[in-house]
């Protein structure tokens, strides 16, 4: 008669591979599939639907929002110093109309929107 080797392991060793298993156990029941029974009738909305015509889509198929004008500046307070920040209103199909954005940055990315006179000026603290 034979007997298998049987090397003799730790217990941590043993709960480790044991942890290893069922971590890779779980891995193999996760995928990206789901089956047609779990679909739900969905009955459109049309105060959500949005116009196709005016919207502009990038090659990764992504909304191209354009700012249209700067609506109002004012400057940013704080402890050492202070950011102008400006309004912009977009063109937006989604999400608000209007962000604050910093003027600088903006000021480099959309220079053709300063040319116009903005309205009004005021300190925020």
């Amino acid at each position: 008669m034979s007997t298998a080797y049987q090397p003799q392991t730790d217990g941590q060793s043993e709960r480790t591979i044991q942890t290893l298993e069922d971590m890779l156990r779980a891995c193999v029941r996760v995928h990206n599939t789901f089956h047609v029974s779990n679909l739900k009738k969905c009955l459109s909305d049309e105060s959500l639907v949005i116009p196709l015509d005016g919207l502009r889509i990038d090659d990764k198929l992504h909304l191209v929002e354009e700012p249209v004008e700067i609506m109002d500046r004012e400057t940013k307070q704080l402890k050492r110093s202070r950011i102008p920040i400006i309004k912009v209103r977009w063109n937006s199909k989604r999400g608000p109309e209007f962000t604050w954005e910093r003027e600088d940055q903006f000021k480099q990315k959309y220079p053709h929107l300063f040319t116009k006179t903005v309205r009004s000026s005021s300190v925020v603290t």
